[in-house]
């Protein structure tokens, strides 16, 4: 099988359309110790108790072990051994691990972690919460504001028809009556938990506000100049000591990732204070030429932006782009400049190869050179805060090197399971009829034998507890939003009768 349909095939595995973001939130904890039970080792290779929820919690299970029985319990941790030794076996020497394009996207996924570490010890790490702020966050957060809006996507408009009908009664309409838009004016309830921007968190949260009040133009950047109306209003109170101490814990959340953000933000900043970007618009224009059709030929337009733009980051999208004419003619011309280095159009490619790039959140399809040049600004950024972190040791770190060997097994294992199909003609067969018949004597065969290679915490795992609940973990506005690899659909084995207890003094990292 072509190694590209197979590069291919696995990242569309993995783009299953339901957004999960609050395991980002939950994972900052992690990151607060290097503590991280292992409840089994697969000759070097450690499955930690992060990477058992992660996996089986955080992904979309396969029918045969989705509910939360003892059995689908051990389908997942076979299936994570199984994949561990597919990825491990003696002599493995496959296309994968020889390909470019593999290396450069595991470097990308470590160095993504790196700036992940540093943005923790550089935000988070540094956050002191003040009581008085506590206290005026609490007594919004029951609030769910009923709220018109609309956007003004030209922000000299939108400023000035605010000079000039902000203070007039009914603001609101005649700001929305004068802009021209073709679009209606909008309605949605606003909650302290709604997943909203931070601006707009905070501009209708920070304070209590009045039926009838104006907000805006909130401005989030990009084309983003967003008025609000208030309508009205609900207040859930809190009345249980459980529910006060909940709301509490939720409202301390939030601001401190705001204050984290804002701490992070402030230190990227003086970072690239001095840093002077520089377009060569000749060549830039002709780069954004070429590179258009693979962010823009979007599958349809109902698609989720998130869903879009990953098919389009696809590496055979980007190669297609370095091939013919156009791109030979410019590859080795000045792109940009930047700290007093020469980017030429070749080392863009080669960067983004590591780096895909990300276009910000908006309506962009009209826009694309302006996009374009924000998220080559953004790229430039995140090398700078790259390099700080390898100054720092951070590729090190036995967090970023676990989550990089994660993604490197994972996709070792997809390549071994497709090469191993190869043989048996598997056309117009379900997946579970594949696993069965195919896939299970195989996986079997080889759990027992690497039996004693094969070591396992009974007791933590037995602790363990399954749900039933579908999730889908991504993050956004990163090179790869896909956080944890896809369930490793290996194998529907239910049987523990492989391996030997872990010692104690192993069950910890």
């Amino acid at each position: 099988m072509n190694f590209r349909k197979i590069f291919n095939r696995y990242i569309q595995v993995l783009l299953i359309i339901f957004l999960f973001f609050d395991y980002l939130l939950a994972n900052t904890d992690s990151l607060k110790t290097n503590a991280k039970i292992i409840i089994a080792k697969v000759a070097d290779r450690e499955i930690t108790l992060d990477d058992f929820i992660s996996r089986a919690e955080y992904t979309i299970r396969p029918a045969y072990c989705k509910n939360n029985t003892n059995i689908d319990k051990k389908i997942v941790f076979n299936s994570l051994i199984a994949e561990k030794i597919l990825s491990s076996q003696p002599g493995i020497n496959n296309k994968l691990l020889q390909n470019e394009l593999f290396k450069n996207l595991l470097i990308g996924r470590r160095e993504q972690k790196m700036r992940e570490l540093l943005s923790y010890y550089e935000g988070d790490n540094k956050v002191k919460l003040d009581t008085n702020e506590i206290k005026r966050a609490f007594a919004v957060s029951g609030i769910t504001y009923k709220i018109e809006y609309f956007n003004i996507p030209d922000k000299k408009l939108s400023n000035k028809l605010y000079k000039k009908y902000s203070k007039t009664d009914s603001s609101f309409q005649y700001i929305f009556a004068h802009s021209s838009l073709r679009d209606s004016i909008y309605k949605k309830e606003v909650s302290w938990s709604s997943k909203e921007s931070k601006i707009i968190h905070k501009a209708l949260f920070s304070k209590k506000l009045k039926k009838n009040q104006m907000i805006g133009p909130i401005n989030s950047g990009d084309s983003t100049n967003l008025f609000i109306k208030i309508d009205g209003w609900d207040n859930n109170v809190v009345i249980t000591e459980k529910d006060i101490t909940d709301r509490r814990n939720d409202v301390e959340e939030l601001l401190t990732q705001e204050k984290a953000d804002s701490i992070y933000d402030k230190f990227v900043l003086s970072v690239m204070a001095d840093k002077k970007l520089s377009f060569n618009v000749e060549i830039f224009n002709k780069a954004a030429k070429l590179l258009s059709p693979v962010y823009l030929n979007q599958k349809k337009k109902a698609e989720d932006e998130f869903m879009s733009l990953e098919y389009n980051k696809n590496v055979e999208s980007l190669n297609n782009s370095k091939t013919g004419d156009s791109y030979n003619e410019i590859k080795d011309k000045p792109l940009f400049t930047i700290d007093n280095k020469v980017w030429t159009v070749s080392d863009f490619y080669n960067e983004m190869e590591k780096h895909p790039i990300v276009l910000r959140k908006s309506d962009f399809k009209n826009k694309f050179v302006e996009k374009l040049r924000d998220a080559i600004a953004d790229l430039i950024r995140d090398k700078f805060l790259t390099d700080i972190a390898y100054n720092r040791g951070y590729n090190n770190n036995e967090l970023v090197q676990h989550y990089e060997q994660t993604w490197s097994d994972a996709s070792i294992a997809f390549f071994q399971k497709s090469e191993y199909l190869k043989q048996f003609d598997i056309k117009g067969k379900s997946e579970k009829e594949v696993i069965e018949k195919y896939m299970n004597p195989f996986i079997e065969q080889l759990l027992k034998k690497y039996s004693d290679q094969i070591e396992i915490n009974i007791e933590e795992y037995e602790k363990i507890k399954l749900t039933r609940i579908d999730m889908f973990t991504t993050q956004e506005q990163v090179p790869y939003p896909i956080y944890v690899p896809a369930f490793p659909q290996l194998t529907s084995y239910n049987k523990l009768d492989f391996g030997r207890k872990m010692n104690k003094s192993t069950t910890q990292k």
